[in-house]
C-alpha cells in the first residue's frame, strides 16, 4: 500500500535550486550573524537587543532592571531604549559594589 505524504517547496533569497522537504523532516533554520557591539562613546540610545549584547544579559533582565530603575529605558518609535549613560552609571555601580 503506497503512502501520500504532503511535500512543499521551499526556496531561500540566498540558494539558487528550491529545496524539497516533506513535512516530517525538521525545519532548515538559518543562524544569524551576530552584530558587531556598539561603540558607548558614540550613542545615546541603545536599542533593547544592543544593551544586552554590551551587558551579556537577556533582554528580560533588562526590563527587570528599568523596573527597579537601575537603568533608565524611554519609549521611542514604539519600542524602548536604553540610555547609553545608564550603561555606563549600572556597569560602575557594580565594580563598586564588587570592590566594597
Amino acid at each position: 500500500m503506497l503512502t501520500k505524504t504532503k511535500r512543499t517547496l521551499t526556496a531561500s533569497t540566498r540558494d539558487v535550486a528550491p529545496q524539497v522537504r516533506d513535512e516530517t523532516s525538521p525545519k532548515i533554520r538559518r543562524r544569524r550573524r551576530p552584530r558587531p557591539l556598539v561603540e558607548l562613546d558614540s550613542t545615546l540610545l541603545l536599542t533593547m537587543n544592543e544593551a544586552a549584547q554590551l551587558l551579556a544579559c537577556s533582554r528580560s533582565t533588562l526590563y527587570n532592571l528599568i523596573h527597579e530603575k537601575k537603568v533608565v529605558g524611554v519609549k521611542l518609535l514604539g519600542g524602548v531604549r536604553i540610555t547609553a549613560e545608564s550603561v555606563r552609571k549600572l556597569v560602575a555601580d557594580l565594580i563598586k559594589e564588587s570592590q566594597a
